[in-house]
């Protein structure tokens, strides 16, 4: 058995970034994923950059076509993007019968070319082949097909072990393994977070699709007679031709079926006449727990990162930036001789002050729920008292505020015609999570790892 300086667990976007930073400093660095070939993307992913509009989690991220790189300027460091991208100018969330909240002024934007979009999509297999490059290059020693069944605090390292009784033991691990992190359930972390749920998500590859605004990312709460609310997220796809998405359907809800809604949208709905020429390709699904995010993510010198850490998705921009941040402070922590919580501060305080303080959490699940909150009819009433976009973002810790901030504007109107709706919202904003989805919560598996499915 080798010892490592940093065993890092997890090989998308955040365990590669983890590796190639501590490899760069010249650290002895093993990475270990579960699957044969890391680039190969096995659950549903819409894989956009979150944002190139505005600031995230302290970061004015830039694509930089020119010279093929994805940049992190005010973290001071870039990496290698050579793929393609699709640039989309606004966010559109439908109700069933058409009526929508517009995010970005399309037509607007669309004329400002790359300086007006609100962000772009990415292909994310040639994303994580770019970077396992660079690792392997770096000399980070990769192991394929580990399964991690357990964790170990030796006096001065940890033990990762592996379900074939493998060992791997590093003075640091960097836990990337995402939002159904095995580290994480190891070492007793979610005893402490607050369970929301257990979401299911399908998506798809979708051709021909004839959208009248086709450069946006739009949401489509889907209608009909159902007892489970299911909303359609397309994006466009950075790797299809012009007219290709990738479609996701998602519930709080794992005993919900997401194909007959879906078969519903394409050819009864609302929307079917944008989908007549439509082909569907292949399918990836994937179930993940909701938990409240980790309020210090760190424990028997295991830093802990991106979606394993937060409460639902950190994004690629999120998993990014927290290894890098992770990485470098495991980098200091060696070189000045602390192995111990004192060594790995700044990532504390980063973590603190980029997640913790400034983002409301719930805000994200919220975004989904409003079909459990209003009947559809009030939904289309709701959504038709918007007149005009909200301001451009791809936020979507901030989208909830301006939408509050707009309905200020006629909130008037609708306690006049329909006092039920503010009646309901007030109680929708002021009720915890974990009450509003209780009758959902009974259908998941807190203590349990959710798989692709």
């Amino acid at each position: 058995m080798k010892k490592f300086d940093l065993v890092v667990v997890g090989g998308g976007p955040g365990g590669l970034m983890a590796a190639k930073a501590a490899a760069e400093n010249g650290l002895d660095v093993a990475l270990l994923e579960r699957k044969s070939f890391i680039p190969k993307i096995t659950r549903a992913c819409s894989t956009m950059v979150l944002s190139l509009k505005e600031y995230f989690l302290g970061e004015r991220i830039r694509l930089n076509t020119r010279d093929k790189l994805l940049t992190f300027p005010v973290n001071g460091f870039s990496v290698r993007y050579d793929g393609p991208y699709k640039n989309f100018y606004s966010w559109q969330i439908y109700a069933p019968d058409g009526s929508r909240i517009v995010i970005g002024d399309y037509e607007k934007n669309k004329q400002m070319g790359d300086e007006g979009r609100l962000s772009a999509t990415i292909d994310k297999e040639t994303l994580l082949t770019q970077m396992l490059e660079d690792c392997e290059k770096l000399h980070v020693k990769i192991f394929h097909k580990i399964n991690v069944v357990g964790v170990k605090k030796e006096k001065t390292s940890v033990q990762i072990i592996g379900s074939n009784g493998e060992i791997f033991e590093g003075t640091f691990v960097i836990a990337a393994d995402g939002r159904n992190s095995r580290i994480v359930r190891a070492l007793g972390f979610n005893r402490e977070r607050v369970w929301y749920g257990t979401s299911s998500v399908r998506g798809c590859f979708l051709e021909d699709v004839d959208f009248p605004e086709p450069e946006s990312v739009i949401k489509i709460f889907i209608g009909g007679n159902r007892p489970i609310p299911i909303g359609c997220f397309f994006s466009p796809r950075a790797a299809g031709k012009d007219r290709e998405y990738f479609a996701v359907t998602s519930t709080v809800n794992v005993t919900a079926d997401h194909v007959e809604p879906f078969e519903y949208l394409l050819k009864k709905s609302q929307f079917s006449s944008w989908f007549k020429r439509v082909k569907v390709g292949r399918t990836l699904c994937y179930a993940g727990n909701m938990y409240s995010p980790i309020k210090k993510p760190f424990r028997d010198n295991v830093l802990v990162i991106g979606d394993a850490a937060w409460s639902q998705e950190a994004d690629v921009t999120g998993a990014i930036l927290s290894a890098f941040r992770a990485a470098t402070a495991v980098v200091v922590a060696l070189s000045d001789g602390k192995i111990s919580e004192e060594g790995i501060y700044p990532y504390l305080e980063w973590w603190k002050k980029n997640y913790l303080e400034p983002i409301e959490h719930t805000h994200l699940i919220r975004n989904v729920l409003l079909p459990y909150v209003l009947t559809q009819d009030e939904m289309c009433y709701y959504f038709k008292q918007f007149r005009k976009p909200l301001p451009s973002t791809l936020d979507p810790y901030s989208v909830p505020r301006h939408i509050a901030e707009a309905t200020k504007e006629f909130a008037h109107i609708i306690q006049k015609e329909r006092p039920e709706i503010l009646r309901k919202m007030r109680i929708f904003a002021e009720t915890p999570l974990d009450v509003l989805l209780f009758n959902h919560r009974r259908y998941g598996f807190p203590s349990q790892n959710c798989y692709n499915f």
